[in-house]
């Protein structure tokens, strides 16, 4: 049945229980289903699992693609009653659970569930917080996309004890290792907390790593992350107990991502194993949002394990757990005026929160750990995003009462705070989140009741800082998003942060603006970027000379910190976090990607750190190379197309479309030539004819640019009618007469190279899941293909795409790729989806018949992410490659075969430092436009003469600057230099 009620969604506490003695409601067994619902199907199956459960029959909810909810009419006494249900989900994933009944502020209860796949969750929603309006109540059990089984219905008023159930893991048909291929960092690492030898790096889209100090690498503690959970990539926080470095904490969530679902993610082991604990229904998160910087926004009370409290950006501004993070409720007492703003969360949907008039919330919790009473930290501060009225406030009684600190200026957010070992409070501040212009610094020293302004002369907006453990006079911050010249090995520069330090507890400040040099440690590609978008610095509390910087493109590191000339390493080993848009695998040559923000690479070897793409002109969406000739290739960047007929090194850049895309959330930035598009080549009558998809339409409206075709390689394209719904172009690996093209819903087919492409029928449609769709063909085999229908499995057309049929066994795949069989003339099928007991990597061998899993619960990897690809090495029997949300390209590999990889620490240090040598002058300020890179103007910071010229030399503007003039609004996007006073800048424009 679709019965359809127009209301929020709800969602549930989850429990477990032994027994319920009390009023059971349905059980299912006479054949009844529940009767209502929400888009949804609903059937009396059996019972699939006997874990948790042993009734004979259940009920089966199959909701439609956006959502769907079973209704159950309950009798019971809201306010003092529990309702519980089995549920039973094939894989990991969450549940809602709502009483229909608004209370007198017309809002409805809810909470949100995980649910452990492959058992039965007894679920308890918890009544007794409601208002007492009325019983006979409606209750609804939903989520999305995926079925759901039910059963055992009940009301007790007593609360459910813990069902122990548990289920071994399915085992792997295949030993895999998985890991990332070597790029180095390339992605915003928000923070970077220690406590003792433990030290964790959160970042904003590609999850958290834990350090291991033994061959200094980062190595990757979220790999279990699920596709419905991937939005949990994005970490907003991280804290470590201080009294247990085993107990770590992290809050994740994405605004855009898993339904906006916001979780704590703890481990009681080191980052081995973790257990999430959703917390959406207190607070919202966005960790790849403006001011990840800030935090931590997660805190362990120093004296007390069990003691933990958080804070997030929206919903209500503090949490807290007295169990070690297993049950969270809101603090009450905080006062709610510190969220002064009601915005729908995310802004596209109706769902209505309390945040700050940023929507950054909650910037920090910091303890005291001196102010210890009855085994409880009692004095603690927490800071909140907001200017113009108090923000932060402290509490003198762990947490039951609170009030504002008075004596810091309020235009000023308090962006991070620590407490240094003398017992004063350090508190850094922007007048933005983001993109701010000013900066604060003060050292409050709570014995003596005062606050001391320790700003660094003439500061622009600071971002993060540190104290030396042992050491309260020494610290070191840094500003974020400046953009000053930085120094690197080999006389190239780059704009980015400015880094002081001081070794007299604030009193004076040293600029390393001119004093540092960067080294790019062997990631070639990195050199001419910078430190920049600096949020977070942790010194090493194993060694205070050490400090690390969080960074737009990774982390650095310097080993000597207080050294005259400091020198930082790109310290990136293991961490991997950039965004894979596409991928080809050529039989007899390298591997080669195009990712987010840099371009793409070669590989030639996973395990070593490739070239980046010559030329490099930034977001690449496409690449692609000729069946019959892979040295003829072309790659599809944002700013332009690229392509090459003798190789990896010969390319050039191409005329763009008629097509023009424009960033929405940049409205300065101009039209740009794509938005991640893709591309194929065919060859007719003796020339090369190049397709290009430069606007992809991902909602399957026809909204977007549909193909175009070049028969005189680039210089003018046409437009082929009736191909806007397309997303993905491919080349019949054998008959060049035929293309496939893919969107939403749809598959495309040509037959005349080409010119013009048909709808083919498909026997079930995609689910909106497969807004990427990107189909498989295999080298060597014409009109063979397979394609990815997210839940409703894979299918596979022997014929150009006439027909299709369904494959057995695969329950759902998000991706698809074929590589390297164990014989010549064999190939290897790969899949990410589902089947049986399992979830995530699937092979085939026999072209779809059988099925082996490859990967278990730790290895999931928050699936194919934004590229929607998976690829089998063409060229390495058993490999394949995934693309991710953020953290770079999963690889995978047979155990029995794979080439082990060791990391070696590499070290850049000074021969000569004395931090007693720092000479403490001022920032020797070199910036001479202000923003760099800007998305509108650029303002002049000196007078003089200047001459603004293009990358290829060409005069585009000069004069004579005045201080505060402006200039550049209409500048396209691109990289300039101004010279100016005998110098040369580079400037660029969004």
């Amino acid at each position: 049945m679709k019965l359809k009620h127009l209301f929020p969604f709800a969602f549930l506490a989850a429990f477990s229980m032994d027994a319920l003695a009390d009023k059971v409601v349905m059980d299912f067994e006479d054949g009844e289903t529940t009767g209502s619902g929400w888009n949804m199907t609903e059937s009396i199956v059996d019972n699939p699992v006997k874990c948790g459960n042993n009734s004979a029959k259940c009920e089966l909810v199959e909701p439609d693609a956006a959502w769907g909810m079973t209704g159950v009419w309950i009798e019971y006494n809201r306010g003092a009653e529990f309702i519980v249900a089995d549920i039973f989900m094939n894989k990991d994933g969450d549940i809602t659970m709502r009483d229909n009944m608004q209370n007198t502020d017309d809002t409805n209860n809810n909470v949100v569930v995980s649910i452990k796949g492959g058992v039965w969750n007894r679920v308890a929603f918890d009544t007794r917080s409601f208002e007492s309006i009325s019983d006979n109540q409606m209750v609804y059990f939903g989520r999305s996309s995926s079925p759901f089984y039910i059963d055992n219905i009940k009301v007790t008023s007593t609360m459910p004890t813990e069902y122990d159930c548990t289920k071994e893991e399915k085992k792997t048909d295949v030993d895999y290792t998985f890991g990332r291929v070597k790029i180095g960092g390339g992605g915003f690492v928000a923070g970077i907390v220690a406590e003792g030898s433990t030290m964790i790096a959160r970042t904003d889209v590609g999850g958290a790593y834990i350090r291991n100090h033994a061959d200094c690498s980062w190595e990757p503690i979220t790999d279990f992350i699920s596709e419905d959970d991937k939005g949990l990539y994005s970490i907003e926080a991280a804290a470590i107990d201080p009294s247990n470095h085993k107990n770590i904490y992290l809050l994740g969530g994405c605004q855009y991502f898993s339904s906006t679902k916001t979780a704590m993610m703890i481990s009681k082991d080191g980052g081995k194993n973790f257990d999430i604990i959703p917390v959406t229904d207190l607070i919202r998160v966005h960790g790849n949002g403006n001011g990840r910087n800030c935090g931590e926004r997660i805190a362990v009370d120093p004296n007390n394990s069990d003691i933990v409290f958080a804070g997030g950006r929206a919903g209500t501004p503090l949490i807290m757990s007295v169990d070690g993070g297993k049950k969270w409720s809101k603090v009450a007492s905080f006062p709610s005026e510190a969220y002064g703003t009601t915005v729908n969360w995310p802004s596209w949907e109706s769902t209505k929160v309390a945040t700050t008039a940023d929507e950054n919330g909650t910037t920090c919790v910091v303890f005291d750990k001196s102010s210890v009473k009855n085994g409880k930290t009692q004095r603690i501060f927490v800071g909140i995003s907001r200017t113009g009225a108090d923000n932060i406030y402290v509490s003198e009684d762990a947490g039951s009462t609170w009030s504002a600190l008075k004596g810091t200026d309020n235009s000023f957010i308090p962006c991070r705070m620590k407490m240094n070992k003398r017992g004063e409070l350090i508190i850094c501040c922007a007048d933005k989140c983001v993109g701010g212009s000013k900066g604060k610094m003060y050292k409050y020293d709570i014995a003596g009741d005062e606050i001391t302004d320790i700003t660094p002369s003439n500061a622009p907006a600071l971002g993060g800082f540190d104290i030396a453990p042992s050491n309260p006079d020494r610290m070191v911050v840094s500003t974020n998003n400046t953009w000053i010249p930085q120094k690197w090995d080999g006389g190239l520069s780059a704009n980015g942060d400015i880094v002081w330090i001081t070794i007299d507890g604030g009193k004076t400040w040293t600029s390393l603006q001119n004093k540092m040099t960067l080294y790019n440690s062997g990631v070639t590609w990195v050199k001419g970027y910078a430190l920049h978008w600096c949020g977070s610095i942790c010194i090493d509390p194993t060694d205070e000379n050490k400090a690390s910087f969080t960074s737009g493109n990774g982390i650095f590191t310097c080993d000597q910190i207080w050294c005259p000339e400091p020198k930082f390493y790109f310290d990136v080993n293991g961490l991997e976090e950039t965004v894979p848009l596409d991928i080809v695998s050529i039989p007899g040559r390298n591997t080669l990607s195009v990712i987010g923000d840099y371009t793409g690479f070669i590989h030639n070897d996973i395990h070593e750190f490739p070239a980046i793409h010559d030329p490099a002109p930034g977001t690449t969406g496409g690449i692609c190379y000729y069946p019959q000739d892979p040295d003829v290739m072309m790659r599809v960047a944002n700013t332009g197309f690229y392509i090459t007929t003798s190789g990896e090194s010969g390319w050039k850049q191409v005329s763009k479309t008629s097509a023009e895309y424009n960033n929405p959330y940049c409205p300065s930035c101009g039209p740009m030539a794509s938005n991640e598009g893709k591309c194929a080549i065919t060859k007719v009558d003796g020339k090369y004819r190049f397709f290009v998809i430069p606007i992809p339409d991902p909602d399957g409206n026809g909204s977007g640019s549909g193909i175009f075709y070049s028969d005189d390689e680039g210089k003018t394209w046409t437009s082929i009618a009736g191909t806007e719904k397309a997303i993905r172009i491919v080349t019949d690996p054998k008959n060049d007469a035929y293309l496939y093209a893919s969107g939403m819903g749809v598959i495309m087919v040509s037959d005349d190279y080409g010119k013009t492409f048909e709808d083919v029928a498909i026997q079930n449609t995609f689910g909106w899941q497969s807004a990427y769709t990107r189909l498989c063909v295999v080298p060597g085999r014409e009109g063979l293909i397979y394609a990815p229908c997210a839940g409703n499995g894979i299918m596979v057309s022997t014929d150009h795409g006439s027909t299709f049929k369904k494959l057995s066994g695969i329950e759902s795949c998000e991706a698809v790729g074929c590589g390297k069989g164990k014989k010549d003339g064999e190939f290897a099928l790969y899949i990410y989806g589902s089947a049986g007991d399992g979830n995530g990597f699937f092979r085939s061998l026999d072209e779809g018949k059988t099925w082996q899993l490859l990967s278990d619960s730790k290895h999931q990897f928050g699936g194919p992410g934004n590229g929607q690809f998976l690829e089998g090495d063409q060229n390495v029997f058993g490999r394949f490659y995934m693309s991710s949300i953020g953290l770079g390209i999963i690889y995978g590999e047979e155990t029995a075969t794979a080439i082990p990889h060791t990391w070696e620490c590499t070290s850049v240090v000074s021969d000569k430092c004395d931090a007693s040598d720092a000479d403490n002058v001022e920032a020797e300020n070199t910036m001479v436009v202000y923003p760099n890179p800007s998305n509108s103007d650029f303002t002049f910071a000196v007078a003089g003469e200047y001459e603004l010229v293009s990358v290829i030399g060409k005069t585009i503007a000069s004069g004579n600057a005045e201080i505060g003039q402006t200039f550049g609004v209409n500048l396209p996007s691109g990289i300039y230099f101004l010279k100016m006073n005998g110098e040369a800048y580079k400037v660029v424009k969004k």
